[in-house]
This record gives C-alpha cells, structure tokens and sequence, in this order.
C-alpha cells in the first residue's frame, strides 16, 4: 500500500501529467468556438506542494521539478528549505522554493536548458532578475512563462532569497546551476544585492552590455532606464527630505510607547539610519562613566554605538573582546544576525565607517544634550522592560515589540517601524510621507543640525557615518574636532528651540 506520502506525490505527478491535456482541451476549444487571438497558455516546469516529509506523516513545502522530462525533488533546495526550517514560517519557506521553481523554469526556457558556463552565471542571475522586472509578455522565447512584471521591492526579494541560497550552497558535494558561482562571484553579488536599488540594480545589468548582446541578440532588449540628475538638488527637494524639527519635538512629546520615543529621539539628534537602529544590541547602549573609557572624553551623555552586526567582537564586556557578533549569536542563541535573514525579521546593512576600529563600531554624536537626556529617560524605560520579561534569554536585541501578543518581546521589524511612525505622525496631527515626514526625514533633521552648528563637510561625514569619506587616516583629529565644534554648539540655544 502506498504511504501518505507516496499517495501526496502520485497525486502531484498525476496533476503535473494531466496539465498538458488540459491545455490541448482549452487549445481544441478555441479551434471549435473560433480561435482566439493571442492565445498563449501557460507553461510550468516546477511546482511545490507540502507533502509529508516523515512516517509521522508530518508536511512540509518541497519543490518538484521537471528535467528532461521527468519530474522529481530538487533535492537541494529542499534539503535548504529544511535547513532553515527553525528561522522561517511553512509560508515564507513555499515562497522561497517558488523563486527557485522559477528559476529553473527560466533555465529551461530562456537558456534552453544548456549547460551555463562560469563566465555567464552572472549575466544569467541578472537577466533572470530583468525578465521578472519587465515581463515576459514581449520577450518571444519566454511568452509561454506568462509572468507579469514584478514591483521592484519583489524582485529585490528574490534576489536576497537566490542571494541566500548560493551562500548556503557554496560548499556542497553536489552541483546544481546556481552552486557553480565561486566565492569571489558569491561576495560580488551579494554586494550587489545588499546595497541595491532600482536603478543601481539595472546599472549593473546594463554593465555587461556588450555579453548581453552576444548572448540574447534582439529577443531580449537590454534594459533602459533614466538617469538621475543629481548634480543639483533644488531648496524644495533638500526640504522635502528634511522632517522640521518642531515636528519632530512634537512627534517625540507625544509618543507614549517609550521604545518608539527613543528610537525617534536617537534618529534625530543622533542620526543613525532605521536599519542601523534595528540591529542595535541591548549593550549597545552604555552610560556616560563608559565613555572616557572608548572615547577618552568624559561624557555628559549616554554614549550609543552602532557596531557592525556581523564582525563586531563586542558582545557586552569591553575589556574582552571574544567571538563575533554572528559566532556569539550562534553559540549561545542559535541565531543569526537580521542582515543575514530573510521575511520580516531581515534588517538591511549599508557598511557605515567605523570610528573605532578596534570594537568594529562607530559612535554616535548628539546634536542636543537635552534630547539626549530625554533619550536617556526612555532608555530606563526599556532597560526596565527587558529585565521584567528576561528578554537577553531569547535573544540580545534593544528594540523589541512591546504589545502583549504573538511578537511579544520579538526584535521589532522594519515594516514596524514604519507603521509606528506614521501612526505617530497622525497622533501628532501631522500628515505622514510628506515633507521629509518619514524615519529617514528625521536623519535629514540630524544633518541640518550640523550645518547650522557649522562643523565641516568631513566632520558631518563622519558624525553621518557615511562610507564615502576620502580618508580615514584623520579620523582620531577629525573626531577631536567634532566634539569641540558639538559643544560650543550644545552652549548656545539653536534657532529651532
């Protein structure tokens, strides 16, 4: 007798079988009742189904696919997909086969199934990421594949989810088309992937522009797009981007929810990104007595760092500095860090400079001690609700979901984080996605900050943590002299007060 799985997989091959006579049935159809024009039926060479995966008939999504001609498991990916089993919901984990599934339909019908050699598995990985951008209603090879253009948001998705997968696969025994990248070519494009947008993602499809020809002639267009002009930027589009600062003072006055109200506080008189934010460890954040010992200074604020989520070996304790944040997080959690994740729990990282080389971090400089005194009275708050729930038991993370329900005490996502700030705009009756009223905007109100205090374009770079600094030869001076310029400014009352 057949198993419930045996039983789960004959119905799948047999659905998989009958696929091309429904098609001939819908084509017969369209002959007896009059042919319809541009009729063009899809074609699938994948599906992925949650079949039992145990004798205790416990199911799980696992990816089927076609090769010639006979359809089977792609024993990889699931192996993979099981693999992060623990990380990801049973839905997350279906969706991330069926970008693989999609792949291998693309394979199939766009390079014919051919053996791709090294020199094109780039160009393959990113005319896939174009078909799904453009469509394939024009592209004649690809019709059949019927896929309608994607948002952008979706196609940067597959790309970390395929972005993952040849990470994961880089030392296995067995080969499949994605496995064949080296490390060199697996690095390159996961920085491609990290730091992408639209038009950076379609400048390097646009690279290979000559291979591209070569491979796909005219049934496949190189992509075109608009450049940017950035070489002057309009007093209108600088305060679009900028939150006021009486706003933001309003913002803050009235969030009740004392992990927002930090969060809103840090981003604007301190100036980290959203996702450096996010990655922040409840260590992170260290009283003024702790800043002549990293700094050298004696501190009248809390000192903030913003460490790399990765490589950083502070893990807590300042005079031993051990593991790494992702060995530590391993070891003692079994997690990994929110840049190296995928779904809601992933926080992206853009590389900011590290003004201590030694704990792999950058500090963080306030723009007004009073906001950073307020900062300092919420963070008791927070400190207060991590140690009632015991949350460094579960993870190591400072800003949590403070509601009771299914995220309670879980990292807050970026897409949280968002929401907050709108709901926040409208509890401070002001119209969200406006006039820089957007987390980034409150950045944008930090770097004003610094204009108007006068310090220099290399100072504000790095108070900014911005990697496109020239030097970092001078950071020690340079810091020195931040400080100094901070706190004559910090002295005198700023316009906006």
């Amino acid at each position: 007798m057949f198993s419930d799985r045996d039983a789960h997989i004959f119905l799948l091959l047999t659905r998989q079988i009958f696929i091309p006579y429904y098609q001939w049935l819908v084509v017969v159809e369209s002959v007896m009742n009059g042919p319809k024009e541009g009729l063009i039926l899809p074609i699938t060479y994948h599906v992925v189904e949650t079949v039992p995966t145990s004798p205790h008939g416990e199911c799980f999504p696992t990816l089927f696919i076609e090769t010639a001609g006979e359809y089977g498991e792609h024993a990889k990916a699931n192996r993979w997909a099981h693999d992060n089993r623990p990380l990801r919901a049973q839905k997350t984990i279906a969706a991330d086969l069926r970008v693989l599934g999609r792949l291998h339909d693309y394979h199939l019908v766009g390079w014919l199934g051919e053996v791709i050699r090294p020199i094109d598995l780039r160009q393959f990985l990113l005319s896939y990421l174009h078909v799904r951008l453009q469509g394939t209603a024009f592209i004649e090879p690809l019709k059949h594949l019927c896929w309608a253009p994607a948002p952008f948001t979706t196609v940067r998705s597959e790309f970390r989810i395929l972005v993952r997968y040849l990470a994961s696969q880089e030392s296995s025994e067995h080969s499949d088309i994605l496995s064949l990248f080296s490390s060199d070519e697996l690095k390159a494009i996961g920085k491609v992937c990290e730091t992408s947008n639209k038009q950076s993602l379609l400048s390097h499809l646009a690279a290979g522009s000559a291979r591209w020809a070569e491979l796909f002639g005219e049934k496949l267009p190189m992509p075109s797009f608009p450049i940017r002009d950035t070489s002057a930027r309009s007093s209108t589009y600088l305060v679009d981007r900028t939150m006021d600062l009486e706003e933001v003072q309003e913002l803050v006055d009235r969030e009740p929810n004392p992990f927002y109200r930090a969060i809103w506080l840090l981003a604007a008189f301190g100036g980290p990104r959203s996702s450096e934010i996010l990655h922040m460890w409840q260590c992170d954040v260290l009283p003024p007595t702790s800043g002549e010992l990293i700094t050298g200074y004696r501190l009248s604020t809390h000192l903030v760092l913003i460490a790399n989520p990765t490589e950083s070996r502070y893990t807590g304790d300042l005079n031993h500095l051990g593991k790494t944040r992702s060995q530590h997080l391993r070891a003692k959690y079994g997690l990994k860090p929110r840049n190296m994740v995928s779904g809601y729990r992933h926080v992206g990282w853009k590389h900011p400079i590290e003004t201590d080389r030694n704990l792999r971090a950058s500090l963080v400089f306030w723009s007004d001690e009073r906001q950073a005194k307020a900062f300092a009275e919420a963070i008791a708050e927070v400190r207060h609700f991590h140690s009632n729930n015991w949350t460094s038991e579960r993870h190591p993370w400072l800003w949590v979901n403070s509601r009771v329900g299914p995220g309670f005490g879980s990292p807050i996502a970026s897409s949280q984080l968002r929401k907050a700030f709108d709901r926040a705009c409208k509890r401070a009756g002001l119209r969200p996605h406006i006039n820089g009223r957007r987390p980034h905007g409150l950045r944008h109100a930090y770097k004003l900050q610094l204009e108007l205090a006068g310090l220099t374009r290399k100072q504000i770079q790095i108070a900014m943590r911005h990697q496109s600094i020239e030097s970092q030869d001078d950071y020690g001076r340079e810091t020195r002299e931040l400080r100094r310029s901070l706190e004559i400014w910090h002295k005198r009352d700023a316009s906006w007060r």
